[in-house]
């Protein structure tokens, strides 16, 4: 079989691409993400608190454009 993408190599060229350790990272894995409850409620209280400042600060910045509704 020949082609333009393949060719031929001589096997003592051919470099073993896991040399017989069988606990590699899989490289077209992403790091993956924990799952404890802990580190997860920080991660969510975090952003949590930003957008709860964020309303506070749009909240003010409506009531002194509009005045306080009835």
């Amino acid at each position: 079989m020949e082609g333009l993408h393949v060719f031929k190599m001589e096997r003592h060229n051919v470099k073993p691409v896991f040399s017989r350790n069988l606990d590699i990272k899989n490289p077209h894995v992403g790091e993956l993400e924990s799952h404890d409850s802990e580190e997860l409620l920080v991660k969510y209280r975090n952003p949590m608190a930003e957008v709860a400042g964020t309303r506070e600060a749009l909240k003010k910045e409506l009531i002194a454009c509009f005045g306080k509704g009835k």
